[in-house]
């Protein structure tokens, strides 16, 4: 009787869908009457909408002559969005599903509620269902709304994101959703087993904290399995589509976790409903141990992907040191079919040139994911084994002497796209998740349905030798292949293309010069295509997007006119493109552009193909204006893309024959492809971007950031700042003055080692370029290129190449960590007479020193300020410890005179005084370009400033005594390194910055800090020869041109001990009364030894200034 009891009362307490239904209106009506959710509701919806509108904008006024913009095109960056749209979803549950129980009683519904025949499952699922209808619901409506809206008021000109409806459907459904249900989940079993609202709020609210910290610091491999975020380390594509399945397995095992969390809530929940407590535990357990497998599975899929790789590299490696034989190639021909529904397949036939007699093997990479179906060597079977993306080739004993060979390959699959860059200085698998490297793609080929890209760098086609590559070898060969693809598609690849049949589509390349790789892109292309001279230019794009295409096809012969201009002007300075045709093909976001080298350029250019990125011109917004305007905003728009730039694929394809090897050849390779890029862009390139200046954590919520920033003072540009390199930064300055190109270290800080290498690399390509001209640049290119073809060049070999006698060592500068420190006198202005037709003349006088023991070069420019020069002479050398006399003769006083050094110690440009002379009688002769000189720089008594070795900062104060106290120094041998307040607003402490009138050296620079309590001191330690009596001397900048309105200085404290002294003298000094220049402090009797002159950071002021002290011999 009593098990029927049981039953029944089972039976009385089972699932009623019109009862959990009921539960979910009533916590609905309940809930959307919470301020609370109103506001998360539209803070959801801000945080979603304001920042793509915000991009939209910039992209909608940028994008059309700044091509970094197209990052932010805001259908590309829905993931960013979405992530805060989940999170204050997931914090929408956390906040409604803690205390529901609680409100139930405070609202006398509990014993209503438990007298109901429901189960708690029932009641659960109900909260389940309102949680979504007051937080997801909403939320999916308006921005489904909003995407209809967008869609159609943009074609009207309003600037509305417009998201895609994939990609939309996509976070609703894929993203939010589900998390939406798992915290909710989660917090229902808080909730229930711990009893305690604040409890359960707190744990939950802890979790997620935690999780949106570890979805940051996670590593990206791992990134898929554990995050309820969505993914937007990497940039979506309007013409590739992203491998969905992990991330459905991941979100379906999410949601197993979530249903686990639920039924266990009910088991736990404080209401017996008759159900079977253990049938309810071991269900929870069941949904949650499914969910776990997945995520373990996806987690542990992931951990192989990044192990094979592993293995790759390893076998790579473990073969480089083996005897198998790296053959030359001479030609590669054959037959390549695309059937993107199916496999890739290939036919080709590599010839080889005369084999050494030693060797019994060759060795090949070819991607691991094709598969060798037969290998013939000179027509015969021959033994192989293809394995880890090595090939290799067993040799007969029996072979012609001084003969080549031909290995046919016939082979079929899909190359892996992650066998590529195995030996890159960072894999981005590996990185923190918050890493922007990700936004030049990923993949090293695609194989679609849709889209197929092909690039040497995935070696789809078999290379000789691994993928550890011989430094002294670089390989270039003949090609001849007939590409197959599908109907209605384009095939794009090097040089020449014929179409030899037409069902299907059958293309031959041929190209006339040899290369050192193919590359194949073949898609639904719309191609546009044109004729220069004898070069073929042609554009393809994905049918998706043509309208900037079609835009400007009414100007189109004045946009080829300009790459005809620039095609001609390379060939004139000695530099002609080596290829028949020159294709510019449209790729996706996700296709990894930048190399493997050290530095990790993008890589924008294959062998008669440039890679158009469909971030840029594809997607861009251009203004509708009317002739050479319209080819003029194409042509900035071309100047200033710095990922797809044009003349850095033009000068990739001219030196694509040869490469550096040596000491620095990562730096010789940057140089000479510098070099090239100022041949053609004349006079200067796009900035050189690198992998390396994308490797920064951008952590979440940095898009509000930047919205936020924008509002405050009204600027965008610091959005796509922290993309570039920041080669001009004290920081970087500090580095490169204490390092050699040769010795920088990638792995160590990719960053900084990238943005010196711009600096002080780019210095070099600068004055190659400015000594030589760019003729004799473009002869030294074309003489380097037909010399080295085949092969590797070496700093040497550049230095051997040039004749000019004020060129400099190539090899020194990429091997030398020493520069130049030029000291400049004031400039005497004098009248000379007029020209015979009245022309007026003035001669300019001064000299400058290179107190160093590196030699340094110069030239000279006027303007007013740095961003407006006009330049006045050529370049200047100075030896080593030695000076020159520079003379110019002017029509006019110039209104401002600078030194412009090539990379030296004074870390910028030297602003030269000018001073008024005597005029000349007629029978003078007065020195026009430069002699050499005895001039000195006359310094009265011992300088220390904030540059000396003996400056540093100490960051709390100790007594001043006999001994030196302790400090805070952080430089090893030169200055103290401090941060700058100009690059970084906001310094609470010491900070260092360039300002005018300031004393220096070689630089014009200062120390300053807020008004503080006496705490911080900058410390002036100098060398007394002798005993005498000797005055101090303090030096202060004109405050006008160094404070920003609303600062000022007052009083300084400052504190001089030194040997002689009984004890430390404090002294007062009214800086604000102090005029520009030196200011005796006062008169001292000290001994031979050590004097330090501490300042305090304790003043009237709101900040304090500490630029030099001067000790000068009274007696």
């Amino acid at each position: 009787m009593a098990k029927t009891q049981e039953r029944g009362q089972q039976r009385r307490w089972s699932f009623d869908i019109g009862a959990t239904l009921a539960v979910a209106a009533a916590d609905f009506r309940s809930h959307r009457r919470r301020p609370v959710v109103l506001l998360l509701l539209l803070l959801a919806l801000a945080v979603t909408l304001a920042p793509a509108y915000y991009h939209a904008h910039l992209h909608e006024v940028r994008s059309g002559h700044l091509p970094i913009v197209g990052l932010f095109l805001p259908r590309f960056r829905l993931a960013e969005y979405g992530g805060h749209l989940v999170f204050l979803l997931a914090l929408a549950s956390c906040l409604l599903g803690f205390d529901a129980r609680h409100r139930d009683v405070k609202a006398t519904m509990a014993e209503a509620l438990d007298c109901r025949p429901m189960s708690n499952l029932g009641v659960l699922l109900g909260r389940l269902l309102a949680v979504i209808g007051v937080t997801w619901l909403p939320c999916a409506s308006l921005l489904a709304l909003h995407e209809l809206v967008a869609n159609v008021v943009r074609p009207m000109g309003f600037p509305s994101p417009n998201f895609g409806q994939s990609a939309l459907i996509r976070l609703l459904f894929f993203d939010a959703l589900p998390a939406v249900v798992l915290w909710s989940g989660g917090v229902m079993l808080l909730a229930s087993v711990f009893r305690s609202r604040s409890l359960a709020l707190g744990v939950s609210l802890a979790l997620l904290g935690f999780h949106v910290w570890g979805v940051a610091n996670v590593p990206h491999y791992l990134l898929q399995a554990v995050s309820t975020f969505p993914d937007n380390t990497s940039l979506v594509s309007d013409i590739a589509a992203q491998d969905t399945f992990p991330g459905l397995l991941q979100r379906l095992a999410l949601v197993s976790v979530a249903t686990g969390c639920i039924v266990a809530a009910a088991r736990f929940y404080p209401r017996d409903d008759g159900v079977s407590r253990r049938l309810q535990a071991s269900t929870a357990l069941g949904f949650g141990t499914v969910g776990v497998t997945g995520i373990a599975w996806i987690a542990i899929s992931a951990m192989q992907d990044l192990g094979e790789r592993d293995r790759w590299r390893a076998k790579h490696r473990e073969l480089a040191n083996d005897t198998h034989h790296a053959a030359d190639v001479e030609k590669l021909s054959g037959t390549v079919a695309v059937d993107p529904a199916g496999s890739l397949a290939i036919n080709v036939a590599i010839e080889t040139k005369a084999l050494p007699p030693s060797a019994r093997s060759l060795v090949f990479t070819f991607n691991p994911g094709m598969t060798v179906e037969k290998l013939l060597l000179d027509g015969q079977p021959a033994v192989f084994d293809h394995e880890d993306g090595v090939l290799v080739v067993g040799l007969s004993e029996a072979r012609a002497a001084d003969r080549g060979r031909i290995l046919q390959v016939i082979a079929t699959g899909i190359p892996d796209g992650s066998f590529a860059f195995l030996n890159g200085v960072f894999d981005p698998d590996r990185l923190p998740a918050s890493s922007r490297a990700g936004l030049l793609g990923t993949e090293a080929s695609l194989y679609q349905k849709d889209y197929v890209a092909l690039t040497p760098s995935a070696y789809w086609l078999p290379a000789s030798g691994l993928i550890v590559r011989n430094p002294d070898r670089h390989d270039i060969f003949g090609v001849d292949l007939a590409v197959t693809v599908p109907d209605g598609w384009l095939a794009v690849g090097p040089g020449g293309r014929t179409l030899e049949l037409n069902e299907p589509p059958t293309y031959r390349f041929r190209p006339r010069n040899l290369v050192p790789g193919v590359a194949l892109f073949a898609g639904p292309f719309r191609g546009y295509s044109a004729r220069i001279d004898d070069v073929e230019v042609e554009l393809a794009l994905h049918p998706r997007h043509l309208e900037n295409a079609q835009l400007y096809s009414p100007v189109s012969d004045l946009v080829t006119a300009n790459l005809a201009r620039l095609l001609a002007f390379a060939h004139a300075k000695g530099i002609p493109y080596p290829h028949e045709a020159l294709r510019i093909v449209e790729v996706p976001t996700g296709l990894r552009t930048h190399g493997h080298r050290a530095l990790m350029q993008p890589v924008n250019a294959e062998p008669g193909v440039l890679l158009l990125k469909e971030a840029g011109f594809p997607t861009a917004r251009f203004r509708r204006e009317e002739g050479e305007s319209m080819a003029a905003q194409m042509q900035v728009f071309v100047g200033n893309d710095p990922l797809s730039s044009l003349d850095a694929g033009l000068a990739r394809n001219i030196l694509e024959k040869t490469s550096a090897a040596g000491d620095g050849a990562d730096a010789l390779d940057f140089v000479l492809h510098r070099l090239t890029r100022l041949i053609l862009t004349h006079p200067s390139p796009a900035e050189t971007l690198s992998a390396h200046n994308f490797n920064i954590r951008t952590h979440f919520g940095r898009s509000l950031r930047d919205l936020l920033h924008h509002a405050v003072d009204g600027h965008s540009f610091g959005v796509f700042v922290r993309y570039t390199p920041l080669s001009d930064s004290s920081k970087v300055w500090h580095r490169a003055l204490g390092v050699s190109l040769s010795s920088l270290d990638f792995r160590l800080d990719g960053k900084m080692a990238a943005e010196v290498l711009d600096l002080r690399g780019g210095a070099l390509a600068q004055l190659l370029y400015d000594v030589l001209g760019a003729e004799g640049a473009g002869a030294l290119v074309q003489r380097l290129v037909r010399e080295y073809a085949g092969n590797v060049y070496t700093a040497e070999d550049v230095d051997a190449l040039m004749s000019h006698l004020d060129a400099p060592s190539v090899r020194e500068w990429i091997t030398s960590r020493d520069s130049a420190g030029l000291i400049v006198s004031p400039a005497e202005m004098s009248r000379l007479e007029d020209e015979a037709d009245g022309t007026p003349r003035f001669h300019l006088s001064f000299h400058v020193r290179n107190d160093e023991a590196s030699p340094g070069w110069f030239h000279v420019k006027e303007h007013y300020d740095l961003r407006y020069p006009f330049r006045l002479s050529g370049v200047t050398r100075v030896p080593p410890f030695s000076a020159v006399h520079v003379g110019l003769v002017l029509e006019e006083p110039p209104r401002g005179l600078w030194v412009h050094p090539y990379f030296s110690r004074n870390a910028g440009t030297v602003q030269i005084p000018i001073t008024e002379a005597a005029p000349r009688a007629s029978r003078d002769d007065p020195v026009v370009g430069s002699e050499p000189s005895t001039w000195r720089p006359q310094v009265d008594g011992i300088v220390v400033d904030d540059l000396s070795q003996g400056f540093t900062v100490i960051d709390e104060r100790r007594w001043y005594g006999p001994d030196r106290p302790e400090s805070s120094r952080t430089a090893s041998d030169s200055a103290a390194v401090l941060p700058s307040n100009r690059e970084s607003p906001g310094q609470t402490g010491w900070s260092r910055d360039w300002a005018p009138t300031t004393w220096g050296k070689y630089r014009a620079t200062m120390v300053h800090a807020p008004r503080g309590t006496g705490s911080k001191m900058a410390l002036f330690s100098a060398e007394i020869g002798h005993g005498g009596r000797w005055r101090l001397d303090y030096h202060m900048p004109n405050t006008q041109f160094v404070m920003a309105p609303g600062k000022s200085v007052g009083s300084l404290e400052i504190t001089v001990s030194a040997r002689g002294l009984q004890e430390s003298k404090t002294l007062v000094f009214d800086a604000s009364q102090a005029e520009p220049g030196w200011s005796a402090l006062g008169a001292f009797d000290l001994r031979a030894g050590e004097a330090r002159v501490a300042v305090s950071d304790r003043t009237d002021g709101t900040h304090v200034i500490v630029d030099a002290v001067r000790w000068v011999d009274t007696d």
